[in-house]
């Protein structure tokens, strides 16, 4: 006969070892639970990821920090862009658009740095649509100097103006000892870029002149707050891991086009306005500027270009300046370009070309009004240069057609210089 209480303190126990092993089972199912959700998350990430790549999406993060430049593309990155046309990109090693280059050149190899912004980068088209390697191909298929092979490096960076270029050419483009060194310019944005009471990037290198007219450089960027940021080691190693993603690259291109208007497709808009809109916003470029700092840009953007001369002149490179087409400029309907002109006062659209021709000339580099000349095909022929199906067609940077057409141009010009000739 059991002693009294001790039924009671055996029911206990039981009841305490039956709440356990419900509560264990709890858990154990909660964690196969867990695993599930995980392996089924991780099953459609990785889905996800092989499903873009084959598909070819994804953007990564482009540019990267540049102690010299600001900024500049990121070396060993490649993605596609969208946003304005559609573009393939892959960037080398070295930080370039393009395959891969070495510092050393090989046998017989004539290599051809071309430095620029946005037009000459060419983001908007594919690798083989871009005036860098269209020239090229051009020469290449051209040549008549025995045992020679040309190689065009594309140094062009988006944003970019005279300053940066001028760092560029000093810090990245020197080293791979160029032969030709060519300089695109394009002056509608080019030379704000260059004045920072114009451009208020506080994250770029800029240049101010002395007393003489010399270029002396403005660093500080290095320890502003934008730069300093985007130079940390979190930025960059979160840079690294999402470019290593697709589905990340996605996930930030969709937080990015919800939260930022500036990263999302360009939205379409009558062709008319905005070119009106674009010369009302730079009309110093197309007519003599009347306010001092626009002056001021003008001469600084002068001095830095020849400045740029200087120094590759001091290497024993030969330097060839052309420019780079606004929308407006080669516009294929003369009569809109008329009114636009009428509008703002413009007797010729070309008036920074002439600018930009008188500094060539007195540096000692070879110059070719390049915007004049694709007004001349694009006005013959009623096909616009600039602008694509998916943001508007005669607007924003050159097509595959603006590509093709400056770099036949330029080619046709190259080829009766006697660098080019046996």
């Amino acid at each position: 006969m059991p002693l009294p209480g001790t039924t009671n303190m055996s029911e206990s126990s039981t009841a305490k070892r039956t709440r356990g092993a419900a509560q264990l089972n709890l858990r154990r199912r909660l964690l196969f639970r867990t695993l599930a959700i995980a392996v089924g998350a991780a099953f459609a990430f990785f889905a996800a990821e092989i499903s873009f790549r084959l598909m070819g999406v994804g953007m990564p993060s482009l540019y990267t920090p540049d102690h010299f430049c600001g900024s500049r593309l990121r070396p060993a990155t490649s993605g596609v862009w969208t946003r304005e046309g559609h573009g393939k990109i892959i960037i080398n090693a070295k930080g370039f658009r393009g395959p891969e280059i070495s510092d050393e050149k090989a046998a017989g190899v004539f290599r051809i740095a071309i430095l620029g912004d946005s037009y000459i980068e060419g983001l908007q088209v594919d690798e083989d649509a871009t005036i860098c390697f269209q020239i090229q191909q051009l020469l290449n298929k051209k040549n008549s100097v025995p045992n020679r092979k040309y190689e065009v490096v594309n140094c062009g960076v988006s944003g970019y103006g005279t300053a940066q270029e001028l760092q560029m050419l000093r810090h990245h483009v020197l080293q791979l000892q160029p032969d030709v060194v060519m300089v695109g310019v394009y002056p509608e944005n080019d030379v704000r870029n260059n004045l920072r009471s114009l451009e208020g990037d506080p994250a770029r290198p800029y240049f101010t002149l002395d007393d003489d007219g010399t270029p002396i450089l403005d660093d500080s960027f290095r320890s502003s707050v934008p730069y300093v940021t985007a130079a940390s080691t979190y930025e960059r190693r979160k840079a690294f891991v999402i470019n290593c993603s697709r589905v990340l690259q996605m996930l930030k291109q969709t937080k990015q086009r919800v939260f930022n208007s500036d990263s999302k497709t360009l939205p379409k808009v009558p062709v008319a306005s905005t070119l009106k809109a674009s010369v009302e916003d730079a009309i110093y470029v197309y007519a003599e500027p009347t306010d001092s700092a626009h002056q001021e840009a003008w001469e600084l953007t002068q001095r830095l270009l020849e400045k740029l001369c200087d120094e590759c002149h001091a290497e024993q490179i030969p330097v060839f300046v052309f420019t780079v087409s606004s929308p407006v400029q080669v516009y294929p309907d003369p009569e809109l370009r008329r009114n636009i002109a009428t509008e703002n006062v413009i007797s010729d659209f070309f008036y920074s070309e002439q600018r930009i021709q008188a500094v060539c000339s007195s540096a000692g580099a070879h110059f070719y009004p390049l915007a004049s000349a694709l007004q001349e095909v694009a006005e013959s022929s009623g096909n616009p240069l600039h602008g694509f199906p998916n943001s508007g067609m005669g607007i924003g940077h050159w097509n595959e057609r603006g590509h093709r057409t400056a770099a036949q141009i330029l080619t046709s010009w190259l080829a009766q210089d006697d660098q080019f000739k046996p």
